[in-house]
C-alpha cells in the first residue's frame, strides 16, 4: 500500500502537469481523481479469491485445522462437524470462517477442530481429547457410519485427501471415513494420520506480512493428505494412552450399545513433508482424475461430435439440398394455374408468421432461455479461464447467482421484443411474467427443500438472513434491469417478417400433424445423447462429492449440444412445413426442449440404481429431487431457446430468398 500510495502521488504531479497546464481546474481534478486512488488503496486488501493469495509460515507457525463438513456418497444431505461428539478445541468459542454464499448453499463450514499443528515440529500420538459418550451419541455415531460418512478437513484452504488406487495409479480421495461396519459391528476410527506438504518460499527477509521475523526461513502449504485407524485405548491413563499409540497396540473400537455410554479416547499424528510443488499449482494433484475416468472424458467429447457430425451431414446433404431445389422450383413458375398446383413449405408463406397459441407463454420460457444462455456462456468463459477454481470453494455457486442477479435485463428484453412483434395485448402482465415466472418456481422448491433440510438438521439449510439477503438482490437489483431489459425491448425497432399474414387461417392439409407430439418427444434425444456422458459426471460431481474440475472438456460439450439443439429444431421445422403446418412455433421449442424431460428421467434412475444406495432417505430425496427438477428445467429453457432462435433465423431466411407473388 505505500509503494501504491506513493506512485499515486507521483502520477497527481504528472497529471497536473500534463493536462491541468495553466489550467486551475485541471490541477484541482488530478488532485480529486488521486485522492480517489488513495481511496481505493486502502480499500484493495479487502477483497481476495480464498486459494490465490498466499499464506506464510515460518518455523513453529500455529496452523489451523478447520473441519467444513460431514458428507455421505449415501445420503446427500451435508451435516456440521459437531453433529457428531467430536473433540473441541481449548476455546471458549469455536473460532469459523465465514463463509461466502456458494459455502452456506452449499453446507459449508469452517469449524475449528482441536487438532494443533505447528509449521515443521511433527507430533506423534498427540491427545485431542477423552469423551465419555452417551447412548445418544453413539448411536448419532453409529447411524453416520452405517452412512459412510466422511469427515472433510483443511488447512490453509487446502483440502485433506486420501490415496485411491486404481491399479498401478494413484488418485487423491476427498475426506476420510469416520469409521467402517465390520462384521455387523460400527467401527469408529478415532486416530487420525495427518502429513503436511510444504514448499520452501523463494521469499523470505522481504515478505511484508511477517513482523520481526528477518532472515527466517518461509514456507507455503502445498498439500495436505490423511489416513485414518481405529485404536482402542479402553480406560488407559494419558501416559498409557501415548505408549499404546505409539506401538500400535489395541483392538479397533466398536462403538457400543450400551446405555452407560462408552469411553473413547481421540488421537493424531502430524508429519511435515517437504515438495517440490509450488504453492501455485498445488491443486494439481487434488485435480488429477481417475485414468480410467479421463478415458471416459475422452469418450464423451468423440461420441458428441459423432452425433453432431451426423446431424450436420443430414443438415447439409439432405436438407440443404432439398431447400435447394425447391428453391430452384418455386422460383421459376410462371403459370398461373401451375403455381396453385404447387405443394410444399412456400404455401404457407401468408401463414408461417401468425402469432401461435399462448405467444406470451413462449415469449416468457424464451426470455428466460436467453438469460441461461448468456449464465453459461459467463460462466463456463470465467472458469476455463480458472476464476472458478476449486481453491475457491463455492465460488462457482456464488459466480452463478452473481450472474444471474445481473442479467435478469437479457430476459426482460428478448421476452418484450419477442411479444411486440407478436404484436400482443397483454403487454404488462407478459412483462412481469419475464420477471417472476421462473424465479418464482425456483424460490417456492427451493423454499421446499429448505424447510425440509431444517426439519432433518442439515448444514445445507439456508437461514432467514440469507434468504433476506436473496430476496433483498432479487429487489434491489433483479428487478430494476428486468423493467430496464423490458423497456428497451419494448421500444426496439420492430421485427419486420419476411412475408405478410393473411387475414384468413389457410386450413392444414389432414395428416400433416399425425404424431407430431411423439416426434417432437423423440426429437430431443439427440440433444440429451450428446450430454449423457458428461451428465454422469456431473451427477457425480454434484451428488457424490466428486472435484468437477474439466470446465474445457464441458465448454466443448455446450457448443456441440447448441450446434445439436439447432440443427434437430431446423429439421423437425422444415419437415412440418414441408406439410403445410405452418404451426411450427412451439414444435420448434419443445423438439429440443424435450431433452430436458430426459435429462430428469436420468437423474431418477441414477438416484434409484446407484450401487451407493441404502433405503430410502426422505430427506435426501426430496432435496435431490428438487434440485434435479430445477436443473433439468434450466436445461430445458436453455436448450428450447437455442432451437426456438435457430428455427427462427432457418424460417425467415427461407421466406426472404424465395419469390412470394
Amino acid at each position: 500500500h505505500f509503494s501504491l500510495c506513493l506512485s499515486c502521488l507521483r502520477e497527481i504531479g504528472v497529471c497536473g502537469r500534463v493536462l491541468g497546464r495553466d489550467s486551475e481546474m485541471g490541477v484541482l481534478g488530478c488532485w480529486a481523481v488521486g485522492l480517489v486512488a488513495l481511496v481505493i488503496t486502502g480499500v484493495v486488501s479487502g477483497f481476495y479469491l480464498p486459494g490465490i493469495s498466499t499464506t506464510s509460515y515460518t518455523q513453529d507457525s500455529p496452523i489451523d485445522v478447520f473441519a467444513d463438513r460431514l458428507e455421505s456418497t449415501h445420503d446427500s444431505l451435508p451435516f456440521n462437524y459437531y453433529n457428531l461428539p467430536f473433540c473441541e478445541p481449548e476455546v471458549e468459542k469455536k473460532r469459523t470462517n465465514m463463509p461466502n454464499l456458494g459455502e452456506i448453499l452449499m453446507g459449508e463450514r469452517d469449524e475449528l477442530t482441536a487438532m494443533k499443528a505447528y509449521m515443521l515440529v511433527d507430533r506423534t500420538c498427540s491427545i485431542q481429547c477423552t469423551k465419555t459418550l452417551n447412548a445418544k451419541q453413539l448411536k448419532a455415531l453409529r447411524e453416520k457410519i452405517q452412512e459412510d460418512y466422511y469427515v472433510h478437513l483443511n488447512v490453509d484452504n487446502m483440502a485433506l485427501v486420501m490415496r485411491g488406487t486404481s491399479g498401478e495409479a494413484s488418485y487423491p480421495v476427498l475426506g476420510m471415513p469416520i469409521g467402517r461396519f465390520q462384521d455387523g459391528d460400527a467401527v469408529l476410527y478415532n486416530h487420525y494420520n495427518l502429513l503436511v506438504k510444504i514448499h520452501k518460499s523463494e521469499f523470505s527477509a522481504t515478505d511484508l506480512n511477517i513482523k520481526n521475523r528477518k532472515d527466517e526461513e518461509i514456507f507455503n502449504i502445498v498439500g495436505f493428505e490423511g489416513s485414518p485407524e481405529s485404536r482402542d485405548y479402553g480406560d488407559a491413563s494419558e501416559k498409557e494412552v501415548i505408549k499404546q499409540c505409539k506401538n500400535r497396540a489395541g483392538k479397533p473400537v466398536v462403538v457400543s450399545s450400551n446405555p452407560a455410554g462408552q469411553k473413547i479416547t481421540f488421537t493424531y499424528d502430524v508429519a511435515f513433508e517437504e515438495s517440490d510443488v509450488k504453492w501455485a499449482t498445488r491443486w494439481d494433484n487434488l485435480l488429477e482424475a481417475d485414468p480410467e475416468l479421463r478415458h471416459v472424458q475422452w469418450l464423451v467429447i468423440l461420441n458428441s461430435i459423432a452425433i453432431t457430425l451426423f446431424l450436420t451431414a443430414l443438415v447439409a446433404v439432405v436438407l440443404f439440398r432439398t431447400i435447394y431445389l425447391d428453391f430452384a422450383r418455386y422460383n421459376n413458375i410462371d403459370d398461373s394455374a401451375e403455381a396453385q398446383e404447387e405443394t410444399g413449405w412456400k404455401q404457407v408463406h401468408g401463414d408461417v408468421f401468425r402469432p401461435p397459441l399462448a405467444a406470451g407463454i413462449l415469449c416468457v420460457l424464451c426470455g428466460h432461455g436467453a438469460q441461461l444462455v448468456i449464465i453459461v456462456v459467463f460462466t463456463l468463459g470465467f472458469a476455463v479461464l480458472g476464476f472458478f477454481s476449486p481453491a475457491w470453494r463455492g465460488g462457482l455457486l456464488s459466480g452463478l447467482m452473481l450472474f444471474w442477479v445481473l442479467t435478469t435485463s437479457v430476459a426482460g428484453f428478448v421476452t418484450a421484443r419477442m411479444y411486440v412483434g407478436f404484436r400482443g395485448e397483454y403487454t404488462r402482465l407478459v412483462y412481469l411474467g419475464s420477471l417472476f415466472v421462473f424465479p418464482g418456481i425456483v424460490f417456492g422448491i427451493f423454499f421446499l427443500i429448505n424447510m425440509t433440510l431444517w426439519f432433518s438438521g442439515s448444514t445445507a439449510k439456508v437461514n432467514f438472513f440469507t434468504l433476506l439477503f436473496l430476496t433483498g438482490l432479487w429487489f434491489a437489483i433483479s428487478i430494476p434491469l428486468s423493467f430496464i431489459g423490458s423497456f428497451l425491448g419494448s421500444r426496439w425497432a420492430e421485427y419486420k417478417y419476411p412475408t405478410k399474414t393473411n387475414t384468413v387461417h389457410r386450413p392444414i392439409p389432414e395428416g400433416a400433424s399425425t404424431n407430431s407430439a411423439l416426434f417432437v418427444l423423440a426429437a430431443g434425444l439427440l440433444p440429451f445423447a450428446c450430454v449423457l456422458i458428461e451428465l454422469r459426471f456431473i451427477l457425480y460431481a454434484l451428488w457424490q462429492d466428486k472435484l468437477f474440475y474439466m470446465f474445457g472438456f464441458l465448454l466443448v460439450v455446450f457448443i456441440i449440444l447448441a450446434i445439436s439443439c439447432a440443427e434437430v429444431s431446423i429439421v423437425i421445422t422444415y419437415f412440418f412445413l414441408s406439410n403445410e403446418d405452418y404451426n411450427w412455433w412451439w414444435r420448434a421449442y419443445f423438439s429440443t426442449a424435450s431433452a430436458g424431460l430426459y435429462v430428469f428421467i436420468y437423474s431418477m434412475f441414477f438416484h434409484l440404481l446407484r450401487p451407493e444406495m441404502r433405503g430410502l432417505h426422505i430427506g435426501s430425496s426430496i432435496m435431490y429431487i428438487g434440485y434435479m427438477f430445477l436443473i433439468s428445467l434450466t436445461f430445458s429453457m436453455l436448450a428450447g431457446f437455442i432451437g426456438f432462435e435457430s428455427a427462427f433465423l432457418f424460417v425467415s431466411k427461407m421466406f426472404s430468398s424465395v419469390k412470394i407473388d
